[in-house]
């Protein structure tokens, strides 16, 4: 059964055949991990964000006893949709797959944590007349919120370099 949203904080979840169609966003709030993705190793630790589509490319999941992770995945065409066309989201794709693995501020990891919560919270809530309208509406929040993220990670990385 396809659904449109999915919630877990199941970090050997995160790979699961459920979410092909989807767009994933997993925050871990403490401890450390890793996957493989690409064929790339990728370690992640607290405050780190990981967006991947399809994360059905995931492999050998691996968590430390610490690891916390609360992740969130909606349908990835409905995520799409959802975009302005002048969005970022095409060269954010392409770094994605080159790197999806976002270092986050504290502050930055908070506002996407209670992005997180606001839409768990409401995804239950199927029986809304508006209930696609309202969870695009959380997710745009959720994905501008990442996006500014990314921005700042990339404005900071050409400073730096200049």
């Amino acid at each position: 059964m396809k659904l449109d949203f999915q919630y877990s904080t199941n970090f050997s979840e995160a790979n699961s055949e459920t979410l092909r169609h989807t767009c994933m966003h997993l925050l871990c709030t403490a401890g450390e991990g890793s996957f493989v993705f690409n064929e790339k190793c990728y370690h992640i630790v607290k405050n780190d964000l990981v967006v991947i589509p399809n994360p059905t490319k995931m492999k050998n999941i691996a968590a430390h006893d610490d690891l916390q992770v609360e992740w969130f995945a909606a349908d990835y065409k409905f995520l799409q949709n959802l975009l302005p066309s002048n969005n970022y989201s095409i060269g954010g794709s392409i770094s994605l797959n080159q790197d999806p693995v976002v270092p986050l501020t504290e502050e930055q990891a908070a506002r996407i944590l209670e992005d997180f919560h606001r839409l768990r919270d409401r995804m239950v809530e199927r029986q809304l007349m508006f209930y696609h309208e309202l969870m695009g509406s959380l997710c745009l929040t959720m994905m501008y919120d990442i996006f500014e993220a990314m921005l700042r990670r990339t404005t900071a990385t050409v400073l730096a370099t200049s």
